[in-house]
């Protein structure tokens, strides 16, 4: 994936991004081609491939984009608290419903594991209170599968919680306040 600066190589990325989205509401992933995307697009596909690998590749740059937005708010903050972080990461349910709710209607839930996965990765690799990194794979892990499992409850529960309630909620499990052990 395109990573660098060119300010026509990001806009070629999100019109092929966009144009992904547009399709992926009227037809499978499966059976989208690179072309198709291309053709949305109004790009050429050498232009699609010197942005990204191949189109899951763009579903990963839209989700990153997402997790970007979440650590610019978590940045800008002088003192952060577990209340912010839980708060920015309902923030991106709401805000970007539309493109979670496509991945999950398409069956891409590991996509979304994947990039939740490195995330988390990223984020507590800054926040992490021990110096022996042994077993932060695993407080990552257990994290990432948590969050991941979170948002796909949410986007197939008929009858969900606002995202205001959902960052109180996990706020309670993160902090040990919500079951009684």
């Amino acid at each position: 994936m395109y990573q660098g600066d060119n300010p026509k190589a990001i806009r070629s990325q999100k019109w092929i991004a966009d144009a992904l989205l547009s399709i992926m509401k009227e037809r499978p992933y499966n059976k989208i081609t690179v072309r198709d995307i291309c053709q949305k697009a109004e790009l050429v596909r050498q232009t699609f491939y010197n942005c990204f690998d191949d189109k899951d590749d763009v579903l990963r740059f839209c989700l990153r984009n997402c997790y970007h937005e979440m650590f610019q708010k978590l940045n800008s903050k002088k003192n952060i608290l577990p209340s912010d972080i839980t708060d920015c990461f309902a923030g991106i349910f709401e805000t970007h419903r539309e493109l979670l709710g496509l991945l999950i209607d398409q069956k891409l839930e590991w996509l979304i594991s994947e990039e939740v996965t490195a995330a988390m990765q990223d984020f507590t690799s800054k926040v992490s209170p021990k110096e022996d990194s042994r077993t932060d794979k695993y407080a990552n892990a257990f994290l990432a599968g948590a969050m991941t499992q979170m948002i796909i409850c949410w986007f197939k529960d008929n009858n969900r919680i606002s995202t205001n309630e959902l960052s109180v909620f996990l706020l309670h499990i993160l902090s040990g306040n919500y079951y009684k052990l």
